[in-house]
């Protein structure tokens, strides 16, 4: 019992010591296109690189934007052994962290194949759904159907498998699906017109997405400048520029209730 004691004070030590190390904030990315990935060059890229530039420009602040899981970099900006983090804006998916400024909107889909028979969210039941573990439908929504879950953590192995009619739906938010309709080209294993294939996806809701950083960071003190600098970026459109880099035509807008009823996410 003593040196399991010991263990956890060792590593607790060690965690809070190399934050005191640090010299500037951990940013989390998380790693999936088009917020976050690196390709053969190894060189991490992707949304959330870019509006660590544009915050970085904006201000005198500097960040230290690093590539990780998707389960590391929520896990971690809870616990604060990151400081910052770029997500939905939600304390059930992302506890122990202040909002420092909304920087756009996703809103999550449900994108099934035409074959699968899914028009209503009430067709989920039965039928095999793929989506991210720890994401928003694990958190929040998979327990509303009597589905089939089908726990994964890459988006783009979601898409082949529904392709392929392993799967009978996926949930991406827009973002993703943006950036994928906007880059075929990068998507070399898919089958050609590949698009034709899915059925009208269905929205769930629409979520802010904000940078947020831990109650346990220990850069506290460069909260007033975050979110001044957030509010200058977006204020002069460059967040929205950012979104539409990466396929989002309407640049991360909001959507009201009665427009995602509307919307066609395919066009």
């Amino acid at each position: 019992m003593i040196r399991y004691i010991m263990l956890i004070l060792l590593i607790l030590f060690s965690l809070k010591s190399a934050a005191a190390e640090r010299e500037e904030p951990i940013l989390g990315v998380i790693d999936f296109f088009p917020f976050g990935y690196s390709l053969e060059d190894n060189i991490p890229r992707g949304m959330v690189f870019d509006i660590e530039a544009v915050l970085e420009e904006v201000s005198s602040l500097k960040i230290d934007a690093r590539l990780m899981s998707v389960a590391r970099a929520l896990r971690s900006a809870s616990l604060g052994q990151n400081d910052l983090l770029f997500s939905y804006r939600d304390e059930q998916m992302v506890p122990n962290v202040i909002w420092l400024g909304n920087v756009g909107c996703l809103t999550p889909l449900v994108v099934s194949h035409k074959r699968s028979g899914i028009k209503t969210l009430d067709d989920l039941a039965g039928k095999r759904v793929g989506f991210v573990s720890l994401g928003y439908f694990d958190v929040k929504m998979k327990s509303r159907w009597p589905i089939k879950p089908v726990l994964l953590n890459d988006n783009f192995i979601m898409l082949k498998m529904l392709l392929r009619g392993r799967l009978d739906a996926i949930i991406l938010n827009d973002g993703v699906l943006n950036a994928y309709l906007a880059n075929q080209s990068i998507l070399a294993e898919l089958p050609e017109f590949w698009p034709k294939q899915l059925a009208p996806p269905l929205a769930l809701e629409t979520y802010e997405t904000h940078i947020s950083m831990s109650k346990d960071s220990e850069f506290q003190a460069l909260i007033p400048e975050f979110k001044q600098a957030i509010l200058n970026a977006k204020q002069q459109g460059r967040f929205k520029e950012i979104f539409q880099k990466y396929g989002s035509k309407l640049g991360g807008y909001c959507f009201t209730n009665e427009e995602l009823k509307l919307h066609k996410w395919l066009e």
